[in-house]
């Protein structure tokens, strides 16, 4: 049996119970979340929440795959802004990973450390990403398209690399260092490309 389609008021609660516990992620701790301090934030009552989520732990997952969204659509734009070149890209996708995580870090943070209650699965969501950062390193051209495990791994090389800038810019690891972020990140993901693509990082 289909299951009824939510209204257009529905979705708007839902939108607004989102944004309003987006706003909390800024000075609270997504574990420390709470159902009735979203409610009251977004001016519902204590009870409207849980048409929506049935626990903190799935609205904190609805959180997480907003993020999610959210970070793919960075990556989509900083390579819409890029020329249109193989390596260019590259060096966008990695530019605009590292600067969300820098401007939204509570939501980068969820995306990765929180728990999906159970039954829910995995977030499949955060594969838009990776799928956009994959193509872009298959388009480099550095291995035969054949080599789809080569290609994997060179993705997933590429994803530790810029994840782990990312992580340094968010936690104050790189507060000292007397450099632009946007140009801090574009240096080291034009060294990454160099790596993985030699011939086409001049």
């Amino acid at each position: 049996m289909a299951r009824p389609r939510a209204s257009a008021d529905d979705v708007k609660l839902r939108e607004r119970l989102l944004l309003a516990a987006e706003e909390l992620l800024r000075t609270t701790p997504f574990e420390e979340l709470s159902l009735r301090e979203v409610a009251r934030r977004a001016g519902v009552s204590h009870a409207a929440p849980y048409n929506h989520f049935p626990s903190k732990d799935h609205l904190i997952l609805a959180l997480a795959q907003r993020a999610a969204h959210l970070l793919d659509q960075a990556m989509h734009e900083a390579m819409a802004a890029a020329p249109d070149n193989p390596a260019d890209q590259l060096v966008a996708s990695g530019v605009g990973y590292v600067l969300f995580a820098r401007r939204h870090p509570a939501l980068f943070d969820i995306i990765f450390h929180h728990e999906p209650p159970e039954g829910c699965g995995p977030l499949e969501e955060m594969d838009p990403a990776f799928q956009r950062l994959l193509r872009a390193v298959t388009n480099l051209g550095a291995r035969p398209p054949t080599d789809a495990q080569g290609i994997l791994s060179d993705a997933v090389f590429a994803w530790v690399h810029v994840h782990g800038l990312a992580v340094m810019f968010i936690h104050g690891t790189l507060n000292r260092v007397p450099f632009d972020e946007v140009a801090l990140a574009r240096e080291h993901c034009r060294r990454l490309l160099q790596v993985l693509a030699p011939q086409l990082a001049t």
